[in-house]
Parts: structure tokens; C-alpha cells; sequence
């Protein structure tokens, strides 16, 4: 069985997602082929790095506007000439590589694919994935076979659209598989994590560094990745405050840590809730961020500092030394328990239907 994943490159979440479903189905899976696209390179090959640096743009200098904007983008059909061109190189692409199954972990690319499938009257299994906690009709098509919806409320937004609820899966959101087998750390302090994605957006006070420096008890680990200028500001310069360059073992900091501050994207929430990790989220602005922040702490997974969230100080201090951690470990044990991870014999199973 040949399975295509295709993704985009729009921050990195959806292709994690798509490395995440690879990882699933090479391990519960014999003589399966899985392989993973940038279809949007692939569609676009002389501009997609463009539309993926404007996206970045929009996203961390403009979030307000580009919120606004995303929400009426997401809620309507898309563009006829885009879509065309996006069909186009699909029917290219197929030719090319010729898969027993398709899985989009984009939801612009899972339309075009259900698009395909109508027009040339294909039955290819077609799964998406969906990689946030959402109530967008972008991700509504109907020609996916299999769902991978994230919580019960987006399996309800599926339903309320006509998606049929023997084709919805609760998986949760794809991780991969080293959080699934993660142990938790205890150390002799208590240990706060702060993360900034990729390119290391953390936007905190330096006062608040100064802050937690005085507590000898709390050791402080900052994934700075590309921001050269939190790292060298950081480096050495307090006791308990330990700022780390680009890293691939995020997993390993989340086992020790008993609090995280993060940005809410769906990979990440999902990555805190299999490390158990409850966290602390600063006031988001992009419309899928904020769905994952009301998820966490409706499911009292997490905190938003509506505060305060350039210098969260005296939260941090109150829920580490509250009985809080203890309560958001607790749920997000819960939660994880809930996921069904048998979506590879699924997927299987459509790939032998549509053999016969």
C-alpha cells in the first residue's frame, strides 16, 4: 500500500502532523510505502516560498489583521483560478507518483483532492487530518473517506455540516511517537519550560527573567531556536536560567518540565497534552491558536495570561506552587486516553475496499 501524505509549509505544524501519521502507520503497518509532499511547492514551484514568507509576515507582525482576514478566507469557497491551478498540478502530480491513498493534513489541499475525486470519478481514499481545534468550513469536504478530528467538538462541527459520524476518527491531534512513550522527570527543583516555536518568538519582558532569577528553587529552560538575541542576552548571564539553541529534543525538556509557556499551535498543545505538560499561554491572536488556548483551559489543561502576558511573573509563581499542576496533569492524562490511535487499520481498510 503507497501512501501519500500531502502537507504545506505554512509554519510547520502541518507537515509535523503529516511526519507524525507517517511514524503511526510504519509502526502498525507491514509493506506499507509512506511518503510526504509539499504539495504547495510542488503546485507553485516558482512562488511557494514566497506565499510562505508572507504568511509568516502576516502572522507574527500583523496577527490582528491577518486574523480578520483569515476568518473570512476560511469560511467561504475558494478562489476559482487558484483552485484550477491547484487541480491542474494535482492530476500532474497523480500521474507521477500514482498512490493507493492520499492523506491531507492542509485543508486547502483535501479540497482540491475531493474536487479530483468528483470530477474524474475517482475512488482513491482520501483522509484529513485536521491539525487544529476548529470550526472553519475550509476543512469541510466531502470527499474524504476518514476524518482525523482532533476533540469531540470538531467532530460535532463536522457533524452539523453533513459529515457522516461513521467516517470521523478522534485522534487527537497527529504527534509523534516519542511523546507517546514519554516518561515524566522529577528533578530537586521545579522546572519551568519556555518555548518560542522555530523561530523562538518569545515575547516576555526581560524584567521577567530578572524575576525568576531569584528563585534559586525554579530552574528555567528557554528554547530560544532562531533567536540569536534572547540566546546571547540569556547565555550565562543567570544561575537558574538555561537559554538552549535550536534543539531536536523538545521531548526531553517537556518530560522534566512541570510548566510550559507557549504559543497555543495545535501540534504543540497536542505535543503538552501527551507529555502532560499543563501550560500557560500568552493572550492569542490568530484564530486557531485561540480555539487551541479556550480548548486548554475550558478542559482546565492550561492558563491564558489575560493579565499579564509580557511578564507573567506572579502567575507562574502561583501555579507552581499550587495544587493546580497537579489538576492539569491529571486532566490531560484524561484527555489522552480518549484518542483513538487506530486509524492506520482504518486507513487499510479503505485502501483493500477500494481494490475490490
Amino acid at each position: 500500500m503507497k501512501v501519500m501524505i500531502l502537507c504545506g509549509k505554512y509554519g510547520m505544524g502541518h507537515f509535523n502532523a503529516a511526519v507524525a501519521i507517517k511514524e503511526q502507520l510504519e509502526k502498525d503497518l507491514d509493506n506499507v510505502d509512506v511518503q510526504i509532499e509539499d504539495f504547495i511547492a510542488f503546485a507553485f514551484p516558482g512562488i511557494h516560498k514566497i506565499m510562505y514568507q508572507g504568511f509568516h509576515f502576516f502572522t507574527t507582525k500583523t496577527p490582528k489583521f491577518f486574523s480578520k482576514a483569515y476568518k473570512q478566507v476560511a469560511s467561504n469557497e475558494h478562489n476559482p483560478i487558484y483552485s484550477q491551478i491547484m487541480l491542474l498540478q494535482l492530476v500532474r502530480f497523480l500521474k507521477n507518483h500514482n498512490p493507493d491513498v492520499i492523506v491531507c493534513t492542509l485543508p486547502e489541499i483535501a479540497r482540491i483532492v475531493s474536487l479530483y475525486k468528483k470530477k474524474y470519478k475517482s475512488n482513491i481514499p482520501l483522509i484529513t487530518s485536521i491539525t487544529d481545534i476548529t470550526t472553519f468550513y475550509e476543512w469541510i469536504n466531502y470527499g474524504s473517506d476518514l476524518y482525523l478530528a482532533p476533540t469531540n467538538s470538531v467532530r460535532k462541527f463536522l457533524l452539523q455540516y453533513g459529515i457522516k459520524d461513521e467516517t470521523i476518527m478522534i485522534s487527537g491531534i497527529p504527534v509523534k511517537q516519542k511523546f507517546h512513550y514519554l516518561e515524566k522527570v522529577k528533578t530537586d527543583k521545579k522546572q519551568l519550560l519556555i518555548m518560542g516555536g522555530g523561530l523562538g518568538n518569545i515575547p516576555l519582558d526581560y524584567e521577567f527573567y530578572d524575576l525568576m532569577s531569584k528563585h534559586s528553587d525554579i530552574e528555567v529552560n528557554v528554547l530560544c531556536a532562531k533567536n540569536v538575541e534572547l540566546y546571547q542576552y540569556l547565555l550565562n548571564r543567570y544561575a537558574n536560567i538555561f537559554p538552549v539553541s535550536y534543539c531536536n529534543n523538545v521531548d526531553e525538556y517537556m518530560a522534566k518540565a512541570d510548566l510550559v509557556i507557549t504559543k497555543t499551535g495545535g501540534i504543540t498543545t497536542f505535543e503538552c497534552i501527551y507529555s502532560k505538560l499543563p501550560v500557560l499561554t500568552y493572550i492569542p491572536f490568530l484564530p486557531q491558536e485561540k480555539r487551541n488556548a479556550e480548548f486548554l483551559e475550558k478542559k482546565k489543561l492550561g492558563k491564558i495570561m489575560w493579565d499579564n502576558d509580557k511578564n507573567p511573573y506572579q502567575l507562574v509563581i502561583s501555579i507552581l506552587n499550587s495544587d493546580e499542576i497537579d489538576e492539569m496533569t491529571l486532566n490531560m492524562e484524561y484527555i489522552k486516553n480518549q484518542f483513538d490511535l487506530s486509524y492506520s487499520f482504518r486507513i487499510q481498510e479503505l485502501y483493500k475496499k477500494g481494490k475490490k
